[in-house]
């Protein structure tokens, strides 16, 4: 049987492991959440126990795993780790390792899909036991953790999960419909059997990281019952539409907060983007969230072609009076292979193949209206305006009185970390440690890897 070894790409000082906190200035009511755990792998060492992964590693470490004599190496990266998921596998192979694979949404851009000896789109778990020569088999959700903290103190710990995979619907500025493809749902007894475990290390609060939660209603009825019949509370990502159809039900079923792809408040760039929210049940989810105290994370673009300066300004001081909880505020990104970057190439023309800027922090095409320099600076005029101390201490309530429910119901706010190959604390990593942008050298050399490249 061959031995894998599969690692996302490795720490980088210049990327954000703070998912509470991703790009915005902090404040002294500002609660934290690292990155410890990473989910993709998490799944496939949960059913192919195997193997060995390797979560978030200091360039050291990954180069010290690599020399163990792996017969595979795989990389999970997303299109702004490119570059070091290009050393990394360039590392690998002068180490002798025979088969170097590429995985997650980086490996879909065409470009660097000549750097690895396969590539993986999806979800891995099948793929991977054919390259074990294991018949598949049913899937194990494994335990995943996200822990929130406020001044190093932690207060809470979510349990991570996911229902369904896959995603229906055609955004033009989305790779999830190419790279999941056709939505199915996981088998109930999978969700109960995790659902269980975190009953009984004592989580009381749920993040379901589903792409369109609600979308299979039947299942979706089946699976709140579960969470109810747990007493666990639950935050889902799902469609404005979906949640604007079931809000009461799902309130009244557990549901304390959502994460909602709003991406704008202009119905024009919406329709372009064929997004196909409704602005006013927009509006009105937001007010609903408001009233009930329910913690709202939003995703929201900002620099669509149809967008002006005024018009983004406008736009933001309107979301500002919903007390958004977690905004995260994205600067428009076109990723090979979706319908927006073939339309943005062509029309407006692309600034830079370097991909270590396709981290929606940089406008990397020719906007009608609005300079690149300009665009970063909306986008920290935009989390300033949001992300604001009022609105720390109105989210840390919401958390601390979470924390209370679950301390009245005999519930542990905190569990242990659970242990796996390569678990680290991002935030505990001295950043001497961690690798350098673009070069092992530390001369922040970028790649640029396109076919335009010179």
């Amino acid at each position: 049987m061959k031995r894998i070894l599969i690692s996302s790409a490795w720490l980088n000082p210049q990327r954000s492991y703070d998912v509470a906190t991703w790009k915005k200035r902090s404040n002294p009511f500002t609660v934290n959440a690292p990155i410890t755990e990473h989910f993709g792998l998490r799944f496939l060492k949960a059913n192919h126990p195997e193997i060995t992964i390797l979560e978030y590693p200091t360039g050291d470490q990954f180069i010290n795993e690599a020399s163990k004599g792996w017969d595979a190496i795989g990389i999970s990266f997303y299109i702004n780790e490119t570059n070091d998921a290009v050393q990394m596998a360039e590392i690998a192979r002068k180490y002798g390792v025979p088969e170097i694979w590429a995985g997650n949404y980086g490996a879909m851009t065409p470009a660097i899909q000549n750097r690895f000896d396969k590539v993986f789109i999806g979800w891995g778990e099948l793929p991977l036991a054919e390259e074990l020569g294991k018949s598949p088999a049913e899937l194990i959700h494994p335990p995943m953790f996200m822990r929130i903290f406020f001044h190093g103190l932690q207060v809470q710990t979510w349990g991570v999960l996911f229902t369904s995979r896959g995603c229906n619907k055609s955004c033009t500025f989305c790779q999830t419909p190419r790279f999941y493809r056709k939505p199915y749902t996981l088998d109930l007894s999978t969700i109960d059997a995790v659902l269980k475990q975190y009953r009984a290390a004592g989580v009381s609060q749920i993040i379901i990281l589903d792409e369109n939660f609600g979308y299979f209603e039947d299942y979706t009825r089946e699976i709140i019952e579960l969470l109810d019949r747990y007493r666990l509370k639950w935050n889902p990502m799902t469609r404005v539409e979906t949640l604007y159809k079931n809000y009461d039900l799902w309130k009244m079923y557990g549901m304390r907060g959502a994460s909602i792809g709003l991406e704008s408040l202009n119905q024009d760039s919406l329709d372009s983007a064929r997004k196909g929210n409704d602005l006013t049940q927009s509006r009105e989810i937001l007010r609903w969230m408001k009233r009930d105290h329910l913690f709202i994370q939003t995703f929201y673009i900002i620099g669509f072609e149809q967008d002006s300066e005024s018009s983004i300004r406008e736009n933001i001081e309107e979301l500002r009076h919903y007390h958004i909880d977690s905004p995260q505020i994205q600067i428009l990104t076109p990723e090979p292979g979706t319908k927006l970057f073939t339309h943005i190439e062509q029309t407006y023309g692309m600034t830079t193949y370097d991909y270590s800027l396709y981290d929606t922090t940089h406008l990397v095409w020719n906007h009608p209206s609005i300079q690149a320099r300009q665009m970063q600076k909306l986008q920290l005029w935009a989390n300033d305006r949001l992300f604001t101390p009022m609105n720390s201490i109105r989210t840390s309530l919401k958390i601390v009185s979470q924390s209370f429910y679950a301390f009245d119901k005999g519930l542990k706010s905190v569990v242990s970390t659970p242990l796996w190959t390569g678990n680290i604390n991002s935030f505990q990593v001295p950043h001497r440690e961690l690798i350098k942008y673009g070069s092992r050298r530390g001369d922040h050399a970028r790649l640029d890897l396109s076919d335009n490249a010179s």
